[in-house]
């Protein structure tokens, strides 16, 4: 998602927060027993069914984003870092290759977190793999590669992490990108064809800014709970999410206008209601006392304990 660090004001009124929000001090709900049989990889996460299972503070771009990351975007690096740092939950972002190949990257162009010169869109996945896409944030990093999604969800579930995987295709390749993340999570997230599995895996969430790949997932991959991403609250927001079958609603916490939480919560107390990106702990607190469900940061310096509120 685009934006970087944002403190809103309080919003004036204040909503009832939903029954999630007595969550663990790491950003997850709270544990359910481990079903029979469990395997000790990692995989027997035990997170709440209802309502929609999102962890309260979600580390947004796998972890890496923002001047106070430990670890580049984007990168298993990322992904290992936000866990290590007590999150539970990440966002990354998906966009594919010249040859149709799903990575995580963030921007249209290669210049701003790799080696690399031009359109991510234009440069062939043999080339993207060669790509040094951590030097940038320190001699720590050098030599980090842009992740295949399957190596990805491969590291997500084997760390337990709850994912977002945010679609982000460049200009023309909605339904393309959202076909291979259907394809890449058929194979790879297989709660979402056997829902009866919902604990041998941690959940998922797939959002995005384009409806066109939002109605390709829910043809494509019906399963998997959808997000629509919004920079402001579309006035036709209703029908949107209703025509695309989405369990949340992700908006932009500078833009998120006083009342309109509230007003949000009102009309839609079923939706799970998240914003990006927030990095101050007063305005993330602020946020929690309105009633929303989630919040996307870059501060995985700071404890998640620390930053959440108290469980009623």
């Amino acid at each position: 998602m685009n934006g970087d660090a944002s403190s809103p004001g309080a919003p004036r009124a204040a909503a009832p927060q939903q029954a999630a929000a007595g969550q663990a001090a790491a950003g997850n709900g709270p544990r359910q027993p481990d079903p029979p049989g469990a395997s000790a990889r990692g995989a027997t996460l035990a997170f709440p069914t209802s309502p929609f299972p999102y962890p309260r503070l979600i580390a947004h771009r796998g972890g890496g984003a923002g001047h106070r990351g430990t670890a580049p975007e984007n990168t298993l690096a990322g992904l290992a870092a936000a866990h290590a740092a007590g999150y539970r939950g990440v966002e990354v972002d998906v966009m594919l290759s010249a040859d149709g190949v799903a990575f995580l990257h963030h921007d249209d162009t290669l210049e701003r977190t790799t080696d690399g010169r031009g359109p991510v869109a234009g440069t062939p996945a043999a080339q993207l793999e060669r790509l040094d896409a951590g030097a940038w944030r320190g001699p720590a990093f050098a030599g980090e590669r842009l992740p295949r999604l399957t190596a990805a969800l491969d590291h997500c579930q084997a760390l337990g992490l709850w994912l977002n995987l945010e679609i982000k295709p460049t200009p023309g390749r909605d339904a393309a990108t959202a076909q291979a993340v259907a394809d890449h999570l058929a194979a790879r997230w297989p709660v979402l064809a056997a829902p009866e599995a919902a604990h041998a895996l941690p959940p998922l969430v797939i959002s995005s800014f384009s409806t066109v790949a939002l109605a390709e997932i829910a043809r494509r991959l019906p399963a998997a709970p959808r997000a629509l991403l919004a920079e402001r609250l579309p006035p036709d927001w209703r029908d949107r999410v209703d025509a695309l079958g989405c369990a949340a609603l992700h908006l932009d916490a500078a833009r998120l206008e006083t009342g309109a939480l509230a007003a949000l919560r009102a009309a839609a107390p079923g939706l799970v209601l998240a914003a990006y990106t927030v990095n101050e702990p007063t305005a993330m607190a602020a946020l929690f006392a309105a009633g929303i469900d989630a919040l996307f940061t870059d501060r995985i310096d700071l404890a998640p304990a620390a930053l959440l509120p108290p469980a009623p």
